[in-house]
Formats: structure tokens, sequence, C-alpha cells
């Protein structure tokens, strides 16, 4: 079990400053407002070896 814990907090501290930035910008002025902000943090995760899938 521990391990599973471990990577969990390894992937909550991936790219946390754009995360947190995005999530704020959505927090107040809404998901269609923060495009800018969205992008970043999806360029992050690629930078970062994550493949998402956008919807």
């Amino acid at each position: 079990m521990g391990s599973s814990n471990s990577k969990a907090d390894q992937l909550i501290s991936i790219c946390q400053e754009t995360r947190d930035i995005r999530n704020m910008c959505i927090f107040k002025s809404g998901e269609n407002n923060c495009k800018k902000e969205i992008d970043k943090h999806i360029i992050c995760m690629k930078e970062k070896g994550f493949v998402l899938q956008q919807h």
C-alpha cells in the first residue's frame, strides 16, 4: 500500500504550479474563460510524458 500512496503523491506534485493556476482560474472565471491556463497545464503534462485525452 505504501508504494501506491507514493505514486499518488508523485502524480499530485507533477505540474503543480500550472495545475494550481488552472484550477484558480476555473474557480474564479469558469472553464470557458481559462483556455490559456488549461492549455499550459496540458503542455506541461505532455512534457512529463502523460498522454491526455481532450474532450
